[in-house]
């Protein structure tokens, strides 16, 4: 069954709530991927300021990184969990 749909503006028009509501879910799963990659990413990224503070603050790298850790990660990882629950809507 193709999707009819017209294009507005900046929105998509769905011939009916059903057909908009498939869509809405389809992309989601589609994209849920894209989202646990970049928060992997971005847990790297913020691992590699590791080794700039060691450059750039050489006395006090260990109090950025536990800043870091112990704000980023949590929120990280938490979200990153939700990724995994059934209920994507």
């Amino acid at each position: 069954m193709p999707i009819d749909t017209k294009r507005s503006f900046l929105r998509l028009k769905f011939s009916s709530a059903q057909i908009e509501k498939d869509f809405q879910l389809q992309s989601s799963r589609n994209s849920l991927r894209a989202y646990q990659i970049s928060l992997g990413l971005g847990v790297l990224t913020v691992l590699g300021y590791y080794f700039v503070d060691l450059w750039a603050l050489p006395l006090s790298h260990s109090l950025a990184f536990n800043l870091r850790f112990y704000l980023i990660f949590p929120v990280t990882a938490l979200t990153f969990a939700l990724t995994f629950t059934k209920n994507v809507s």
